[in-house]
């Protein structure tokens, strides 16, 4: 029986979507229940995001000028969510022939990708004590979701294959919301072996 483990990482100082950004008070009332300041672009909400709740429309988004700030990790998160990883982490799943992972290259620090995770875990929300607040009528999606204590899962954990996973909710308010990052055991065993920086795990 494989154990599934959360991770959680450390920031890495960066933003990915824009380093622009809009105070409260230049904001709508609407845009004000959802966050108190949002990423911009040329003095308007940044195109990748919600226009009223500042949520990111997706991941697809890659700022051509982003920069990592903090380098020191094999496996990072920004401020806004986008895991980033090494090339040693890129080199040892390339090894392992790890599926449904994939990494993008960073324009201005070639040691560096976003890493994109295409496994996904789907959380069963009828045995979940979650919150939703703020719905957005604009992208009809909840602009604040706060994680539960205790996560249950649609698929049999037993049953995954080992790799990583992400979960299908993502948690968070407005631009921060990203989706939780999982693990068999002995992808963790793995991690630990090979001395990766950046990350903590907690048993799911």
């Amino acid at each position: 029986m494989s154990k599934l483990y959360r991770l959680t990482f450390e920031d890495n100082n960066s933003v990915m979507t824009s380093n622009e950004t809009i105070s409260g008070e230049k904001l709508s009332s609407a845009q004000r229940v959802h966050y108190d300041w949002m990423y911009a672009e040329n003095g308007s909400i940044h195109h990748s995001l919600c226009e009223t709740c500042g949520s990111k429309k997706s991941f697809d988004y890659v700022n051509p000028d982003f920069k990592l700030k903090r380098g020191v990790y094999d496996l990072s998160i920004t401020y806004d969510g986008y895991l980033i990883a090494s090339q040693r982490f890129k080199d040892f799943c390339v090894r392992k022939d790890f599926s449904g992972i994939q990494f993008e290259r960073i324009r201005h620090d070639v040691s560096f990708y976003i890493l994109r995770i295409n496994n996904v875990l789907h959380l069963n929300e009828s045995k979940m004590t979650h919150r939703k607040t703020n719905f957005c009528s604009s992208c009809n999606e909840y602009s604040s979701i706060v994680k539960p204590g205790t996560l249950h899962f649609s698929e049999n954990i037993d049953e995954v294959e080992n790799s990583l996973f992400e979960s299908n909710i993502h948690f968070g308010s407005s631009h921060e919301k990203h989706p939780l990052i999982l693990a068999t055991s002995d992808i963790v065993d793995e991690f630990a072996i090979e001395g990766f920086k950046g990350y903590y795990i907690n048993e799911v």
